[in-house]
């Protein structure tokens, strides 16, 4: 009886499986957006690799499924899985051939500080008066030729002025190698400067001296030339955060912007505004369009003869490329052209413009030129919300249609125009949900009430302002529709400075592991993109076990930074972190309370005046030599000692009574008593660090450099 219900049991799984695989394989068009997944999915194997694949057999890798491809013609699981392999290699070896247009040396170690020289490619604005300044062909006093990069980043808080991309400067500067990430699972910044073609950062010491001007600026540098031009003119217009605001919105320098604004529009769902991406390329090209297209249709001889829609189209396209020069080219601005692009494209051959299809290529396009991409937040929450987007709207056009019909026209479209904000920042905001808790640790949840005051304002004010100010700026008129925007722009940041002053308008969360992200953002487009209704039901399965992994994902009992100096350690009750320092480290610290979801800092003190009366004694206890703390946990029935040794003296008594050894010195190879040492040899090696008190009282540990691998943007270590 069991055998018999058990094989119906079998067949009608079997049943479910051939209809799905059925599914899969009648829908072409899904197949072809899962196309782009593999081939990204090759991308991310790239990074994942613990080496560096050899570049000529990368190379070779496509062909030999591209050879095997015409032999699977009547086997369609083996032509299958052919396909696979071929978007796959091919993703990795885009990424390989990408990496490989980067062979700069990296700095090594701290030095400095030092004398160098170098040409100016870029330079940002920063907050508190200092700038960031990016450096090629470089002279390095203490370098040889051989082991000086090819670009350095530089942040300047001396004296500065004058200083323009093309120029020759000199200063002296202490240099440091690109940093990785702060805490294990962390974002890699060494991996973002490597793709950018920089191998180190530092900051002046000594005044920036220009050497020599250009005679004859390059065509690039020319555009940062002007990009740092019309954004001065715009701050000499608008005047305090509303001028960082708008400049940043026109020209994509945003290093102005005060913090608080920039936490505002965060916490309110509103920080979309600032990346130049699909929003204010469609408002500049499409406000484009409509003026273009107007101005022809009032010469009725035009309008009667010719296709003046396309004409308008072309303009149009022409000032959607000038913007994204002005702009500064960022990943989710390059996005938009695209699709911008393909959109203008469909209205010269007569076809729909918006579909999954655009997005596809934009992505395939993206993705081919910059492979490292992918792991960008601009990237991922960009293309995250269009895929979304497009695939909502899809579903519920009848349905709006039909709203629409009820209405009278004007009532309608205006009603209709309000819903789809509504809907349209529902559907973002999920869709990068999960983006922005991985990268930010927070999410907005009063999104819909600023998105229903900002988007009006931004589409009908301040974008069409910023616009006219661009056309009339070269004849100097650009004052008044500059003042315009402003007063858009006071609407918008007030906004948001309310809805933030709301409590708790923004939730914090704890990191993300990064199988939690990949399988989130699998079941979103397994839901996106295939059409049958059973195949889309499975992606829930995926959002189980996403939440499943973060839900028993426990947070580390202790965190140790890349030098050894900042500790913090996680109270077992609490689970509140105390933090040995609130200055070293800083940067690391910051990440670290963003990660646990702590926004008060707790120091050591706050940690000591704790007592617990289970113990008998003080948990947490610091003298001269350093601190010692009682861990529950103990290998041998009863606490861990964690000693924190700060001076040469205290490894005597630390290295006999403590179970684990914490300091930013060189231990003494004699120190054998604890069953674990992390000195300044140690953390240089495995990066920041993570611990974890197991129940059997063994320690684990894991190293931000330990999934890093030997990588050209990876500092290798000696120890010292």
């Amino acid at each position: 009886m069991q055998f018999n219900a058990l094989s119906r049991h079998r067949g009608r799984a079997g049943d479910y499986l051939r209809a799905l695989l059925s599914a899969m394989r009648d829908d072409l068009r899904a197949r072809i957006y899962w196309a782009v997944v593999i081939f990204a999915a090759g991308i991310v194997v790239y990074f994942a690799l613990p080496f560096e694949p050899p570049l000529a057999m990368v190379i070779l890798f496509p062909a030999v499924p591209a050879a095997l491809w015409p032999l699977c013609k009547n086997k369609p699981g083996l032509r299958f899985v052919t396909e696979v392999a071929l978007l796959l290699v091919l993703g990795l070896a885009f990424a390989t051939v990408r990496s490989a247009q980067f062979k700069g040396p990296l700095i090594l170690q701290e030095l400095g500080p030092t004398k160098l020289s170098g040409r100016l490619v870029r330079v940002e604005e920063r907050q508190n008066g200092a700038i960031r300044i990016t450096l090629d062909r470089l002279e390095v006093s203490r370098l040889a030729a051989a082991e000086t990069p090819e670009r350095l980043r530089i942040t300047v808080r001396t004296r500065h002025d004058h200083l323009l991309p093309g120029a020759i400067i000199s200063t002296r500067a202490i240099l440091l190698p690109l940093s990785g990430p702060v805490i294990p699972g962390g974002y890699d910044f060494a991996r973002q400067m490597w793709f950018q073609g920089i191998g180190g950062s530092g900051f002046a010491v000594g005044e920036v001296r220009v050497i020599e001007r250009p005679a004859t600026p390059s065509w690039s540098e020319r555009l940062e030339t002007l990009r740092l031009h019309v954004t001065a003119r715009i701050r000499a217009s608008i005047e305090g955060p509303k001028g960082a605001v708008a400049a940043a919105l026109l020209t994509g320098l945003r290093g102005g912007i005060p913090k608080e604004i920039v936490d505002n529009l965060r916490r309110t769902g509103l920080a979309h505004l600032l990346a130049i991406s699909g929003l204010h390329m469609a408002l500049f090209v499409g406000t484009s369009f409509f003026l273009f297209r107007a101005i022809l249709a009032a010469i009725p001889r035009l309008a009667a003869r010719y296709a003046i829609r396309k004409w308008a189209a072309v303009a149009a396209w022409f000032v959607g490329l000038g913007y994204l020069f002005l702009s500064g080219m960022a990943i989710s601005t390059q996005r938009a052209f695209i699709m911008v692009t393909i959109a203008l494209l469909a209205v010269l051959l007569d076809r729909r413009a918006i579909s999954m299809r655009l997005v596809a290529i934009a992505a395939t396009v993206v993705l081919m030129l910059q492979p490292e991409a992918l792991f960008s937040p601009g990237f991922q929450m960009s293309f995250a919300a269009v895929v979304a987007l497009v695939a909502v709207y899809k579903a519920v056009r009848p349905f709006l249609w039909r709203l629409r019909a009820r209405e009278s026209r004007h009532l309608g479209t205006l009603r209709l125009y309000f819903l789809g904000i509504v809907l349209s920042t529902l559907v973002a905001e999920a869709a990068i949900a999960p983006f922005a808790v991985f990268h930010f640790n927070r999410m907005a949840l009063l999104g819909i009430p600023a998105n229903l005051v900002a988007m009006p304002v931004m589409g009908f004010w301040v974008m069409p302002a910023g616009l006219l100010s661009l056309f009339l700026m070269p004849f100097g008129l650009e004052g008044l529709p500059l003042q315009v925007m402003g007063g858009g722009l006071e609407v918008i940041l007030s906004t948001a400075a309310e809805i933030s002053a709301v409590p708790n308008s923004t939730l914090e969360l704890v990191q993300m592991p990064q199988a939690t992200l990949a399988l989130l953002a699998l079941g979103g487009l397994w839901l996106a993109l295939w059409q049958d209704k059973r195949l889309r039901s499975l992606a829930l399965l995926l959002f189980v076990a996403a939440g499943l992994i973060w839900m028993n994902t426990t947070p580390p009992d202790l965190l140790i930074g890349r030098d050894g100096r900042l500790v913090a350690i996680r109270h077992w009750q609490s689970g509140l972190y105390y933090f040995s320092s609130g200055r070293a480290e800083r940067f690391s610290r910051q990440a670290w309370q963003r990660a646990m979801a702590q926004q008060d800092y707790l120091g050591f003190r706050d940690l000591e005046r704790s007592h617990d009366p289970g113990l008998g004694e003080s948990r947490f206890a610091c003298r001269p030599e350093g601190c010692i703390y009682h861990w529950p946990k103990g290998r041998r029935g009863g606490p861990a000692v964690l000693a924190l040794t700060q001076k040469p003296d205290g490894f005597r008594l630390d290295c006999r009574q403590a179970d684990l050894l914490i300091t930013p010195l060189r231990a003494p190879r004699d120190c054998r008593g604890p069953q674990l040492v992390i000195d300044r040899r140690f953390v240089r090696q495995a990066g920041g660090l993570a611990l974890w008190f197991e129940e059997n009282g063994k320690i684990r540990i894991q190293g931000a450099n330990d999934t890093r691998g030997l990588r050209p943007w990876v500092v290798p270590t000696d120890g010292r």
